[in-house]
């Protein structure tokens, strides 16, 4: 598995440039309207929270807390820099952190089972398209909405129409060393140490994917009048997730959650008409029925973890 000092070092990158970013635009702030304080405070509000989301719920699969931690980062940078485009630019800042927040806490948490080779670069790409972007804009005073019959004041500084020397260099260093660090940190949970095949050429998961898809089969054990059986919810997976049980006799299912086991605590048994919420840390009975003979399968209410109940005799 990736070291958390992957994850810390990763994202401690992207808040510097982030934080760069935002000193810069706070340096040309007095010549920028309404409209463009608003979506400074939506942009840097939306990618301070992504970011944090992201890199806080990769690792631990804490949706809640990837969320709150991400929110929190975006109303720091969205409120000091929507504070550009007033009242407005604050509320703007502020919707953004939210947003952020929850969307990057959210893609953490979908993206742990996966290999993120191809993932790391592209976000960082965009990441830096949306900061130099911003900075650029900043720096040429280009304001899309300035007041009927004048030009917002603003302090002595160059208008270009294209970006300066300097500014150029800097990026371009900027994303020579954000884009080195996305190929050469693996930011994947679960260690890829590649997939294995009968053939010359894979097309087999990669051994991350198997070892979260691989079926593992419990039986239930007979009790005076109903049967139990035991599986937990980890951060990625229902362990076990095949439960052999006895057709025509009621369940009992002892599930136990761990701490980081995220949307999988939100069980969903379609076919038997029962759902319950496992609170991570927790353990919990639930009473799924009567199960009929065939299988039937139960899942997180995302359909990211899945499993089955094969009811036999």
């Amino acid at each position: 598995m990736t070291s958390t000092g992957a994850y810390i070092f990763s994202y401690l990158l992207y808040m510097a440039v982030l934080s760069g970013a935002a000193l810069y635009v706070w340096k040309y702030r007095k010549g920028l309207d309404e409209m463009y304080g608003m979506m400074m405070g939506m942009t840097f509000g939306t990618v301070a929270g992504l970011a944090t989301g992201l890199f806080y719920a990769l690792p631990s699969g804490d949706f809640v807390g990837g969320a709150i931690v991400g929110t929190v980062a975006g109303l720091l940078f969205g409120i000091l820099l929507g504070v550009i485009g007033g009242p407005l630019g604050i509320m703007e800042g502020v919707m953004g952190a939210f947003m952020g927040g929850f969307m990057g806490s959210m893609t953490g948490q979908m993206a742990r089972p996966f290999p993120l080779g191809a993932f790391s670069p592209v976000f960082a790409a965009i990441f830096l398209a949306m900061m130099a972007g911003i900075t650029y804009a900043a720096e040429t005073g280009k304001t899309c909405c300035a007041p009927a019959g004048g030009k917002p004041e603003a302090p002595e500084r160059p208008k270009l129409v294209n970006p300066s020397g300097k500014f150029v260099a800097t990026w371009t260093v900027v994303a020579a060393i954000l884009l080195f660090a996305s190929f050469a940190i693996d930011l994947s949970p679960y260690s890829a140490q590649g997939a294995q095949s009968t053939g010359t050429q894979s097309t087999a998961l990669p051994a991350s994917l198997r070892a979260l898809t691989e079926e593992q089969q419990t039986q239930a054990v007979q009790k005076d009048g109903y049967q139990e059986a035991s599986f937990r919810v980890t951060a990625g997976r229902y362990t076990p997730n095949v439960i052999v049980v006895k057709a025509g006799t009621p369940l009992r299912l002892n599930i136990a959650a761990d701490r980081n086991a995220g949307c999988g605590t939100d069980i969903v048994f379609p076919d038997l008409r029962v759902r319950s919420l496992i609170p991570p840390g927790t353990s919990k009975t639930v009473e799924v029925g009567t199960p009929s003979a065939g299988n039937h399968s139960f899942s997180c209410s995302m359909g990211m973890f899945r499993g089955k109940i094969v009811a036999v005799g």
